[in-house]
């Protein structure tokens, strides 16, 4: 019906069920004088093997159709969309097949999206495949050791594209110790992580100050977590310390950090002033004369936080039951 009369480009491309790929490729050749009736059909067409041969088409809007098409291959896709041609028609051809590989992934399981995955595709194809949304910890346990050739030679670690891909910091100890172990950031990069989590952490942080043991790094990141308890943070501080780092101001302005590991602190040091307001509110609570006096003393005070809390008691003598 599609053909009878001449090719009917408009109900082409609004057939509910497209069309085959032997009906395609005639279509095609007909409409290798009319870009209408070539776009319908590379448009409409359901036949990735029929899209392939549509492919060779050299004018940039029978090429753009055949990328838009969700049937395309998505090895094709893959290869379309890491074009690094500077020309109109390159820059084009590249933009329809990322938007298009985009929901084609977005439609498959984490499985199916995995299988697709072959040395030489363009580095697009395996970012949007570890969208670690869609895939659960189990998943994701199974492919981490997993290690591909991208276009161009670069190496594709799986590790590194679920530790890089976003905020991570939810997910199972299990699969965080995994990828410390496996991802080129290592323990550092899943310490950052955990410094985002609401969760408690110690276990795992235990694990990774073990894990990175002589890498600062991995016990710097961690003064920022909110997820340790102020027992943690007392060895993390012992274990950086034995490094010959500080924590500094990071760790200092963390809550969970207690505030007497820094009680030695000079107020002139970043992140003392908040050491100091906590010590404040666990000696004097919400008392207004001491918070008074600080504000006025704190400008010109030049000693450490014990030096300053003492010569507050001095002016505020606390009450002791």
């Amino acid at each position: 019906m599609l053909e009878h009369g001449g090719w009917d480009h408009k109900a082409m491309r609004t057939t509910r069920w497209g069309i085959d790929g032997e009906t395609a490729l005639r279509a095609w050749a007909k409409g290798k004088s009319s870009m209408e009736v070539a776009c319908a059909a590379a448009a409409a067409c359901v036949d990735g093997e029929a899209l392939r041969k549509i492919l060779k088409d050299r004018r940039v809007g029978v090429r753009s159709s055949v990328l838009g098409n969700s049937n395309c291959p998505f090895e094709v896709l893959a290869e379309k969309a890491s074009w690094r041609g500077k020309s109109d028609r390159s820059y084009t051809a590249r933009r329809e097949a990322q938007s298009t590989m985009r929901v084609a992934v977005s439609k498959m399981r984490f499985e199916e999206g995995f299988a697709h995955l072959r040395d030489g595709l363009a580095s697009e194809a395996y970012d949007l495949v570890f969208d670690i949304k869609r895939a659960t910890d189990e998943e994701l346990a199974k492919v981490v050791e997993a290690t591909f050739t991208a276009d161009g030679g670069v190496a594709v670690k799986a590790a590194d594209l679920i530790a890089h891909r976003g905020d991570i910091s939810q997910r199972g100890d299990e699969l965080l110790y995994t990828l410390a172990v496996h991802s080129g950031g290592g323990p550092a990069l899943i310490a950052g992580h955990i410094a985002r989590s609401t969760e408690n952490r110690d276990a795992l942080a235990a694990r990774l100050l073990t894990l990175g043991e002589k890498n600062a790094r991995v016990g710097l990141n961690l003064c920022r977590a909110t997820s340790l308890s102020s027992e943690f943070h007392e060895t993390l501080n012992a274990h950086l310390l034995s490094l010959g780092k500080s924590g500094g101001a990071a760790h200092m302005e963390n809550p969970q950090a207690p505030w007497r590991m820094w009680e030695d602190t000079s107020l002139t040091v970043d992140g003392a002033s908040d050491v100091l307001g906590r010590a404040l509110c666990e000696m004097w609570g919400d008392a207004p004369e001491p918070w008074s006096l600080a504000a006025s003393f704190i400008d010109d005070f030049s000693g450490t936080v014990r030096q300053m809390l003492d010569m507050l008691e001095t002016f505020c003598p606390r009450q002791v039951a």
